[in-house]
């Protein structure tokens, strides 16, 4: 099934799959994503925060490159940062008591829709339920 891409007018086969391979490459840029995220306050404490991947680049993995993984980056302070990272994302959960998929899910959902102008949903604002 060949589609024309509403930004650029070009034409994808999704059979190939390209169509992601356009998003990730020329539409949304995983570094934008990721100096949002820095922009944004500690979802804990509030304060200022750096970006905390919840899927690991790696060691040695260019962090100033594209990659998807940027993509599930949240914002924490730096001290709970290296907490997250030495105790491990279960027990950095259960001890600030907080889902940060949940959170990183409503970040990128809302920054997305700002990309196109648009108001996220009031329910999208609302907590997780317990």
């Amino acid at each position: 099934m060949i589609l024309n891409c509403d930004h650029c007018n070009k034409e994808f086969d999704h059979a190939k799959r390209r169509w992601s391979y356009h998003l990730e490459k020329e539409l949304v840029s995983s570094l934008a994503f990721l100096n949002h995220i820095r922009e944004l306050p500690c979802l804990i404490t509030g304060h200022p925060a750096e970006a905390c991947h919840l899927r690991h680049i790696g060691m040695g993995g260019n962090k100033r490159k594209e990659h998807k993984e940027h993509f599930s980056a949240v914002p924490l302070r730096h001290d709970l940062h290296m907490e997250y990272h030495a105790v491990g994302p279960t027990k950095f959960e259960e001890n600030h008591n907080i889902n940060l998929w949940y959170y990183n899910a409503l970040i990128l959902r809302e920054w997305l829709w700002s990309l196109e102008n648009e108001i996220p949903p009031k329910d999208m604002r609302k907590e997780p339920h317990e």
